[in-house]
């Protein structure tokens, strides 16, 4: 009896997921995995799943690996659809045969090795609960604060949706019970003319407790870089007025903040929202940084992740070590480098402005 795994991602953000299954004809698999009201978007990234299944019974990794690549990239960009193959171009970890299989798939509504494909992997008739059973196990893990073994692990405990897991707190953590009170808006985007109203918000909240010169502030993340919608808000704060403790007291008194994940010296994850009640919920995480690190800080919490790794590989190069708290030679000295501009110059880089990372 030959055995196979079924991977699936589901989610805001990218999970695996894994179920046995037996394979004992080489008859349909996922024949209705496709159907007409779904986006091609979702629908190419099924088709990809299938081949990722594929290579990997295969032993070839190389393609697994790209597909599953493929899969993240497509899940992370940042559009409802795909309609037109000239938004996949020059997409990071979409390479060319990827990209000609999407391009079949919007001239054709298929992909012919995929088609191939599905005769080998699953008798049809285990199609539904199978595809089921991932998506099901797929929210559980996109829950904040769960991941793949605690899907599983609630999902032998029996858990079979999230209303079950709701029932049974015991199950749960902390973090887990926000993120399930919260999972249809912490799995919404954050459209940035929201992020840009919450901002002048808290200038205004904060500037009434300390004044307009006792702080200042920074919406870092992809809103800094320029996105149309976050998947979270990500605010950097220096002071020599306030501590993070008394920002997030100032916040919760006006009812900004209204759940707290987790508390530290420099760093706060929690849930917040406009008082006025005409948005969503979100997860915010706010961190405090000494004045001497808020241009690294500034830097490093913008991103991108390519950039900062590119930025990371430059310094290491010239002999420095560059991360969230500044730029440092060999000793563990800092240089006196204290703006993004600074760093960049001292790297012999080109300034390259928050939009362009």
């Amino acid at each position: 009896m030959n055995m196979y795994v079924v991977k699936n991602y589901t989610g805001a953000k990218t999970h695996n997921y894994y179920h046995n299954i037996n394979l004992n004809n080489n008859i349909n698999f996922y024949n209705n995995i496709i159907i007409n009201k779904m986006s091609n978007k979702q629908a190419i990234i099924d088709n990809f799943q299938i081949l990722v299944q594929y290579y990997k019974q295969e032993g070839d990794r190389w393609r697994e690996r790209a597909y599953n690549l493929a899969i993240v990239a497509i899940r992370g960009m940042d559009v409802p659809d795909i309609t037109n193959i000239k938004q996949v171009k020059n997409v990071p970890n979409l390479g060319k045969q990827s990209v000609e299989k999407i391009n079949e798939y919007l001239e054709t509504g298929q992909i012919e090795k995929v088609e191939e494909v599905k005769q080998l992997l699953v008798k049809e008739k285990e199609n539904n609960q199978i595809l089921t059973n991932q998506r099901i196990l797929g929210k559980f893990a996109s829950v904040l604060g769960a991941g793949e073994k605690t899907a599983e692990k609630w999902w032998n405990a029996g858990m079979r949706s999230l209303d079950d897991l709701r029932k049974n707190p015991q199950l749960l953590t902390h973090q887990q019970k926000i993120g399930l009170k919260y999972y249809d808006d912490l799995h919404t985007r954050i459209p940035r003319e929201y992020i840009t109203t919450f901002q002048l918000m808290i200038r205004y909240i904060l500037a009434k407790e300390v004044g307009v010169n006792g702080y200042e502030l920074a919406i870092a993340g992809s809103y800094r870089r320029g996105n149309k919608t976050s998947g979270d808000i990500d605010i950097l704060v220096t002071s020599k007025r306030l501590t993070l403790k008394r920002i997030v007291e100032i916040l919760k008194k006006w009812q900004v903040i209204t759940d707290v994940i987790s508390m530290q010296q420099e760093k706060f994850m929690g849930i917040a929202h406009c008082p006025s009640g005409q948005y969503f919920y979100f997860h915010v995480d706010i961190v405090f940084l000494p004045k001497e690190q808020w241009g690294a800080g500034l830097l490093w919490f913008t991103g991108s992740k390519a950039f900062n790794i590119m930025m990371r590989a430059k310094a290491k190069k010239m002999g420095y070590t560059l991360n969230q708290r500044g730029l440092f030679n060999k000793d563990g000295d800092q240089i006196p480098v204290y703006t993004e501009k600074e760093i960049m110059r001292a790297l012999h880089m080109k300034w390259t402005p928050p939009e362009e990372r």
